[in-house]
């Protein structure tokens, strides 16, 4: 039984140092999907011809959609 739990306890560490020296490559991994997700949702609101933007880049989201239905008559969302 103790040979059995040395293994075990040496088992633990071993993928406890791995999981260690891997933790910066995994975050990065993560970003990388986070943004790659965002780029992906872009994508699709440039891939759908009923959507119009515009305004600068001074303007945020809301001024913008109030704008479009004050000049419209349409509500935007």
């Amino acid at each position: 039984m103790l040979d059995i739990a040395n293994v075990k306890a040496k088992t633990i560490e071993i993928v406890a140092d791995g999981e260690k020296k891997i933790g910066s490559v995994i975050k990065s991994r993560r970003n990388y999907e986070y943004l790659h997700a965002k780029l992906k949702s872009v994508e699709m609101f440039k891939q759908n011809s009923n959507i119009k933007i515009f305004g600068d880049n001074n303007d945020d989201v809301i001024s913008q959609l109030a704008a479009y239905n004050m000049t419209s008559g349409k509500k935007a969302l």
